[in-house]
């Protein structure tokens, strides 16, 4: 393998075989390539919009093994790998403290959901013929590590592993400049116009004990990480009596994990290999199954390398009496060595729900080793039938409380500034290097449906229409999506990446797609919320499908004449949506409590009611 450093006007000449493909996700990276040598006669092959729309390139989408059909039958698999890791594991004879084998396990298959979900779409885009000397990459280089996980293109890594491939490297600072990829935080004015009491009096309460030298009438609540439950349950907790207090994450550090090394390293390669194996060209599969497990080594020895940093971090806070430590996710190995240290203390360590999506979503329903629960002592959800799918968990998760949505969900519907406009709240995230399986599609057919929808309906439509984007950048070339959005004479594409929750009171009338924790935002709007239920992106479970026609419009994604239909009952008078939206609300107001938020008239009163709990039982 080959890497040429594109960091002059003049590289080194084109290999002196004619290659017989280029890949690319990134259309400037691509002319500075061509700019350089590379010949333009070399067919390329992208899943990149921008790449895939520029007829000028006339690019090969590479979808070979990329269909909804195939997405779901690596969703199958992908499930299937984590329960034999997570039974291997367990049942390893190394294994002789129950505990930390069971902590060990979570952190394989955490690992396996993460870092397998982010190579499967990469792989899928290779065929085993391109792992060849005749397969060029062409990719952007970026110096910070998280600019290149995100940027730097996961097929030309993977060709570069396997030795044989070309790969151009196109420095980043010759690029477009992405400067936050993540979706940004929102700016004080949003923050502050959107601030309730209970948060006012959480923030109060973290700035006091900062400086307060002595322990709280009933000790202290460490955050650990913030959701809007989470500071307005804490709240309620700081006027019981509790202190509150901030507890930073400690960064990855690796330590040696002995045999356990390939314990875990020959349970996730024997468990990718099987699951996969007629789903990936045979080296992809091996790159994949090595990385991993690669992966999972290293965030072994993260888990293990935290265990002392922990319990030297809760030994300095002893004085402060820990009572409990809030969380919103499990997120990392260090995570789960604190989960490990607060049980050798009886410490509670409580998850606090992130987002309705479990509940509604034909995929996730069947990854409870992802539940908000599994690792915790105690989980509080916005709904009970949360709290059921926790309880038929196989993965050792924590019992369950239902609350309901907290204040800040209830605030939107209440504010004004409505606009006689049709608000499309795009949940259709590309995929890129951080793939996610639920999404159910590959990037080029994301990008094919988005631009049906914005031809067959929005841009036909009586009203003005507002396109919103998810607010995040996976590739560094602008979306060709929203410039066709915006090329439309009623369609005005909103810019400004702002979280929903600041925006949904401005619309008449909300569509959007895929059951994902979007509609719940939408859904307590109080406003019309039309939904689209598509096959392949995200789709309903059965079980929930008839409560959500009842209660909101469901219009079906699939079906021969959707556009027709959906574009028909778009164009009605704003006021006739209305009216049939109110007709609905006995029905809708049975979908809120069922799946949404449990009928509860103070959430953060009886989270922490439910802490306090937990607290007296471990004490």
């Amino acid at each position: 393998m080959e890497a040429f450093d594109l960091t002059s006007e003049t590289v080194p000449e084109a290999p002196p075989v004619r290659p017989a493909v280029v890949y690319a996700d990134c259309r400037a990276a691509l002319e500075i390539a061509w700019q350089n040598g590379l010949s333009r006669d070399v067919p390329v092959r992208s899943v990149a919009p921008a790449v895939l729309a520029d007829t000028a390139i006339g690019a090969e989408p590479a979808v070979d093994h990329l269909s909804p059909g195939n997405i779901s039958l690596f969703t199958e698999a992908l499930v299937a790998t984590v329960h034999d890791v997570w039974q291997a594991l367990r049942g390893s004879a190394l294994m002789t403290d129950v505990e930390d084998a069971e902590q060990i396990a979570l952190v394989a298959i955490r690992t396996v959901l993460t870092d397998l979900q982010n190579e499967i779409f990469v792989a899928a885009l290779l065929r085993e013929e391109d792992f060849s000397a005749e397969t060029i990459a062409v990719t952007a280089r970026h110096e910070a590590a998280d600019m290149r996980r995100r940027f730097y293109f996961g097929a030309a890594r993977m060709l570069a592993e396997a030795g044989q491939a070309l790969i151009i490297e196109v420095p980043a600072d010759k690029l477009p400049v992405i400067d936050e990829p993540a979706p940004p935080k929102p700016p004080l004015w949003a923050r502050l116009s959107h601030l309730g009491m209970d948060t006012a009096i959480y923030r109060l309460g973290i700035v006091l004990y900062r400086y307060v030298p002595f322990a709280a009438p009933r000790g202290g609540v460490f955050i650990l990480r913030e959701n809007e439950l989470v500071k307005e349950t804490a709240a309620r907790l700081l006027k019981r009596g509790y202190g509150l207090y901030a507890l930073a994450p400690i960064g990855g550090k690796e330590a040696d994990v002995g045999p356990l090394a390939q314990v875990v390293d020959d349970a996730i390669e024997t468990a990718i290999g099987k699951n996969f194996r007629d789903l990936l060209a045979p080296t992809a599969l091996g790159l994949v199954a090595r990385h991993v497990a690669q992966a999972a080594v290293v965030n072994l020895g993260r888990y293990r390398s935290s265990l002392p940093r922990w319990r030297s971090i809760m030994e300095q806070r002893r004085g402060l009496r820990p009572s409990a430590v809030l969380t919103n996710m499990l997120l990392t190995p260090e995570t789960l060595g604190l989960s490990r240290v607060l049980r050798e203390r009886g410490v509670p360590f409580i998850v606090f729900q992130h987002g309705v999506t479990a509940e509604i979503n034909s995929d996730i329903e069947h990854r409870s080793f992802s539940f908000d629960n599994v690792g915790f002592d105690l989980a509080i959800t916005f709904n009970e039938e949360m709290v059921r799918l926790c309880a038929d968990s196989s993965f050792g998760g924590a019992p369950a409380v239902a609350v309901g949505l907290p204040k800040d969900y209830q605030r939107v519907a209440r504010r004004r500034g409505r606009t006689d406009t049709v608000w499309y709240v795009s949940t259709s995230l590309y995929q890129s290097n951080m793939g996610r399986l639920h999404r159910g599609l590959a990037d080029a057919d994301i990008y094919t449906q988005e631009c049906a929808l914005i031809d067959e309906v929005l841009a036909r439509l009586p009203h003005n229409v507002v396109f919103k984007p998810y607010p995040a950048h996976r590739y560094l070339d602008s979306d060709p999506l929203l410039e066709h959005a915006a090329r439309q004479a009623n369609i005005f594409v909103h810019e400004d990446r702002l979280d929903l929750r600041y925006l949904a009171r401005e619309a008449r009338i909300l569509l959007t797609c895929g059951a994902s924790s979007t509609v719940s935002r939408c859904l307590m709007s109080g406003r019309p919320t039309v939904f689209i239920n598509s096959p392949d992106n995200n789709p309903l479970r059965d079980a929930v499908r008839e409560e959500f026609a009842a209660g909101i419009f469901v219009f079906d994604g699939g079906a021969p004449d959707f556009h027709d239909t959906l574009r028909a009952f778009l164009s009605q008078p704003f006021e006739a949506i209305e009216r049939a939206w109110e007709a609905r609300a006995e029905a809708r107001q049975r979908l809120i409590t069922n799946y949404f938020s449990a009928p509860y008239a103070d959430p953060a009163g009886r989270a922490a009611d439910a802490v306090v709990a937990k607290i007296g039982e471990q004490r």
